[in-house]
């Protein structure tokens, strides 16, 4: 007899069986097993103990915040930041928040504070439902040989060769042009003179692969009139958009360990714009344009304008592959 079957005849006879004197419960307790069909241990288990036991509490102090009131804000402003992870997020939730608010409802005071207070790892457990069915592209699968890689140490350049600007972790988007590849850089720079390690070469980024790539892929795209509609995207929204709104980390130190290449970042991600204000190189003639280009922008805006120009440049694009399959 199962435990469910068991709950009937146990209801019945516990709060006799409680009542009762010793000569009582044996004569309870054999009737108990006969109708049952279960041991004699088994049956002082159920009768002892409680009919209804109280839920278990739970560990751990009471939670502060409740997904059903934080979540809708906090989802709509993931999704329109381009899907961060929680540090990133915790960074970039006061420059959304305040121009979210005169689009949307207007949020609770308390609400508002709890959300500014929230931690990236609160974020993310509050999202985890979310990204489940919002997934973003996984990474490759394919890695390379290790073998040959760790027995061969790295001979890596010093960051102080870098310009000003590529130390600042400033990106260069303004003049970013719109390529039909991207380079690719060799593993193994052998030089002569040079004993056998593995060097990496001095290489400025332009931040074609973490910024530029994300808006068109890696395809390469035929018309050669889609180069200044792409030029046009780089140099307006998405460069402003990056620029004042998108918190990045910054490599603070890489240190050599053989084969093997540790790398430290700052603890708090900023904006380019934050660490080009914060800069103390940086002229207060020059500072001033930046503070009021950031004052004028609207990162909601420039999303949809992007979003909008995007669809626009991929409609066009699919309409000409199709009149060229035609042909």
């Amino acid at each position: 007899m199962s435990l469910s079957a068991k709950r009937e005849p146990l209801a019945k006879i516990h709060g006799r069986y409680q009542r009762a004197g010793r000569p009582h419960k044996s004569r309870l307790l054999e009737e108990f097993c006969l109708n049952c069909g279960c041991h004699r241990k088994a049956a002082l288990r159920l009768l002892n103990r409680p009919l209804h036991p109280s839920p278990r509490k739970r560990p751990g102090p009471k939670p502060r915040y409740q997904p059903a009131v934080r979540l809708p804000p906090l989802k709509a402003l993931w999704l329109l930041s381009d899907p961060l992870c929680g540090k990133l997020l915790k960074a970039a939730l006061p420059h959304w928040l305040e121009h979210y608010e005169p689009l949307a409802s207007a949020l609770p005071a308390a609400v508002r504070a709890q959300l500014l207070t929230l931690s990236p790892a609160q974020m993310d457990r509050l999202l985890q439902p979310v990204r489940v069915r919002h997934p973003r592209k996984g990474l490759c699968a394919t890695k390379p040989g290790t073998l040959l890689r760790h027995q061969v140490p790295t001979r890596a350049l010093p960051d102080e060769n870098l310009p000003p600007r590529q130390r600042l972790g400033v990106p260069q988007l303004a003049a970013l042009p719109a390529l039909d590849r991207m380079e690719n850089e060799s593993a193994l720079h052998p030089q002569p003179g040079l004993s056998q390690e593995r060097q990496r070469p001095l290489r400025i980024p332009t931040r074609r692969e973490t910024h530029g790539r994300q808006l068109f892929g890696h395809d390469r795209f035929e018309p050669p009139e889609r180069v200044a509609l792409m030029n046009d995207l780089y140099r307006q929204e998405w460069s402003l958009l990056t620029h004042h709104f998108r918190p990045t980390f910054k490599r603070l130190k890489r240190d050599q360990r053989g084969s093997k290449t540790g790398r430290v970042y700052d603890p708090g991600p900023k904006t380019p714009g934050q660490r080009l204000l914060e800069c103390p190189a940086l002229p207060e003639a020059t500072k001033q344009p930046l503070r009021a280009e950031h004052a004028q922008l609207n990162p909601i805006r420039l999303k949809k304008r992007l979003e909008t120009k995007l669809r626009n440049f991929f409609t066009v694009l699919g309409n000409r592959n199709r009149e060229s399959t035609k042909a």
